[in-house]
C-alpha cells in the first residue's frame, strides 16, 4: 500500500486514498521528484526472496535487488 501511495504522490497533483494502512484526503507532495517522459518518478528498488516479496516487487517496483549470489543462481530469477 505504501508503494501505491508513494507512486501517486510523486505523479499526481493531489491524492485521495483510503486503504487498510493509509488514508489520504487531498494530499500534496511538492516539489515533485524530477520526471522525464519515460520516467515519471524515481526508480523504486526492492529485494526479497519470498514469493510474496517477488509478487509485490513485480507489481509495484521498477527493479529487483539481488544479493551476491553466483550468476547461475541469479539467471533464473
Amino acid at each position: 500500500e505504501w508503494l501505491q501511495v508513494l507512486d501517486r504522490l510523486w505523479t499526481e497533483d493531489r491524492v485521495d486514498f483510503d486503504g487498510r494502512y493509509y488514508t489520504l484526503k487531498d494530499a500534496i507532495v511538492q516539489p515533485k521528484p524530477t520526471a522525464t517522459a519515460d520516467r515519471p518518478r524515481p526508480v523504486i528498488y526492492a529485494g526479497g526472496e519470498s514469493e510474496a516479496a517477488k509478487t509485490l516487487i513485480a507489481r509495484h517496483c521498477d527493479a529487483y535487488v539481488m544479493h551476491g549470489d553466483p550468476v547461475d543462481a541469479i539467471a533464473p530469477k
